[in-house]
């Protein structure tokens, strides 16, 4: 039994540049699964486990949610802004 991450932190700044860092409580997750929503269209990105911040070139974006997965592939709930 694996169980799931925990939900983790998100921190966002400015606009444009948008600048996001996160952390995780607990154990650090295998990869992130970082969504965008822009224009009523979402975009999914996954990122690094050990990476803990980016910065986005783009206009319209009006949600972003970040899971963190574990190595068995679980999602943590995810942190919607």
């Amino acid at each position: 039994n694996c169980p799931a991450p925990q939900k983790p932190n998100l921190t966002l700044t400015g606009s444009s540049p948008l600048k996001l860092s996160w952390s995780a409580p607990g154990e650090p997750p295998q990869v992130w699964l970082l969504k965008l929503r822009q224009n009523g269209m979402w975009r999914t990105e996954i990122i690094a486990g050990k990476s803990r911040a980016a910065t986005l070139r783009v206009d319209g974006v009006d949600a972003i949610a970040l899971s963190a997965i574990n190595r068995a592939g679980i999602a943590s709930p995810p942190v919607v802004q």
